[in-house]
């Protein structure tokens, strides 16, 4: 199978823009969408209630006042423990 080449006559300003262009879309393939997030550390509620000291009450007035994140997975409630940091983090900030 032969493959035909034609050459134009083209500046090296075009030259250099055809190359950029070609370059960034065989680049864009292979990097990645977005930065993956650090490994989730999740726990239990139990486990939260221990590593805070709060009772599962106070945990359940945060989540549906908004200020604690979780996830519910198979009628159990989970905790990303640096989701939660940050979130604790962040009220601390606001009531001081």
């Amino acid at each position: 199978m032969q493959q035909s080449i034609q050459i134009n006559t083209l500046s090296i300003d075009d030259l250099r823009g055809i190359i950029d262009e070609s370059v960034k879309n065989g680049l864009s393939e292979y990097s990645p969408k977005e930065t993956p997030k650090p490994q989730q550390e999740l726990i239990t509620e139990a486990e939260l209630c221990k590593k805070l000291h709060r009772s599962k009450v106070t945990l359940n007035d945060w989540r549906k006042k908004g200020l604690l994140p979780f996830y519910r997975i198979a009628r159990k409630i989970y905790y990303d423990w640096n989701e939660v940091l940050a979130a604790l983090k962040k009220v601390e900030k606001r009531e001081v």
